[in-house]
């Protein structure tokens, strides 16, 4: 109950909500997580490689449109490049984490930002890997190039359908060409991409289904994972 802006329930059931539930908008004040509280060497993902391994946040908030999703319409805050780049040094040598998931709702948001990023990791040479969420429409060989030489080893797309009229109804705001441009351009820069994909959107048939599957089929992914609405 001393931290501010939460939702709990206490020993007895009862509902608190504490603070006023402000937006924090300089993320760089926030403090790292305390991963010491924590034994690192046990976690890990279905598809990481890595030990020890960590999830990480870079940055809050998805202006985008996507009906299905909590973050969308919420305001975009990002910590500077030199506090992530810190962060993961830090955690680099006092932890020995060596995989990272950033789990952030739109990673690729802002492209100078995500290269500059890229630049603090790179200078630091770590031996460290990580994996990212992105959009299809918001990267670019500039960017994926400097992402798999920071040691972005992952990018987990929404791509969620095959189906342009569903993408429509979605207002995912993207062309399935774009779709295969961006993961045919993460392929050659040497990055794995794993597509999310989901069954039974409102308007959805056997018809549209099957473009989705097709369009799984098609694409050079590593990874796919399914879901149902």
């Amino acid at each position: 109950n001393k931290v501010d802006s939460i939702i709990f329930r206490d020993k007895d059931g009862k509902i608190i909500k504490t603070g006023n539930g402000r937006t924090v908008k300089d993320l760089d004040k926030v403090p790292y997580p305390a991963r010491e509280l924590l034994p690192n060497d046990r976690y890990f993902e279905f598809i990481t490689q890595r030990k020890n391994f960590s999830l990480f946040m870079t940055s809050r908030g998805c202006p985008y449109l996507c009906i299905y999703c909590e973050q969308g319409k919420t305001r975009f805050r990002g910590r500077t490049p030199k506090n992530v780049a810190d962060e993961i040094e830090e955690i680099y040598h006092d932890h020995k984490i060596r995989e990272l998931d950033i789990f952030d709702p739109m990673f690729t948001t802002q492209k100078q930002r995500v290269i500059d990023i890229c630049k603090e990791l790179e200078g630091r040479k770590l031996d460290v890997e990580f994996a990212i969420r992105s959009r299809v429409d918001t990267v670019n060989r500039e960017m994926l190039e400097a992402l798999k030489k920071a040691g972005c080893s992952r990018i987990y797309y929404g791509i969620e359908t095959g189906s342009q009229k569903i993408m429509d109804t979605l207002k995912k705001g993207v062309k399935r060409e774009q779709v295969e441009v961006a993961i045919s351009e993460t392929d050659r820069a040497g990055i794995k991409a794993l597509g999310y994909f989901m069954i039974g959107h409102p308007g959805e048939n056997a018809s549209t289904v099957k473009e989705t599957i097709d369009l799984a089929l098609r694409l050079p992914l590593h990874y796919a994972q399914f879901s149902k609405v």
